[in-house]
């Protein structure tokens, strides 16, 4: 799109919303619908550099780095906002160890029991005397 190339696509995922009648787009798992689309574009050259300027207009519109940056800077800034501080594990120099802590114990709810080993290794239940 961002090359103002008229596109078809097939309708799978959000890709009607992404394309929003700036291409074609056909059925999945349809290889006859694929193809007369694709020859029909080939056949129609104003429809084709009309679909493929809309197309990068839209993209221009929807799409660009900054704009997938800036989504993914705030989707960061709400899932940070909602995450409890953790505890930074120091080894003997006084250097972080960034995997000290298993990543099941940064999960807010339990999901499943902890089998009895991993229970030992992430610290939620004392192991067992004389099992170090």
């Amino acid at each position: 799109m961002l090359c103002g190339r008229a596109t078809v696509s097939t309708d799978v995922g959000a890709v009607v919303e992404v394309v929003g009648g700036t291409g074609l787009v056909v059925p999945p798992r349809n290889p006859r619908a694929l193809a007369e689309a694709c020859v029909a574009l080939l056949r129609d050259p104003e429809r084709r550099a009309r679909l493929g300027a809309a197309a990068r207009a839209r993209a221009l519109e929807l799409f660009t780095v900054e704009q997938n940056i800036e989504a993914f800077h705030g989707i960061y800034l709400e899932i940070v906002s909602r995450t409890p501080v953790r505890r930074v594990v120091l080894d003997e120099a006084g250097k972080p160890l960034p995997f000290a802590v298993p990543a099941e114990a940064h999960v807010p709810v339990r999901w499943a029991a902890p089998t009895p080993r991993l229970a030992r290794t992430t610290g939620h239940v004392p192991a067992p005397e004389g099992a170090r």
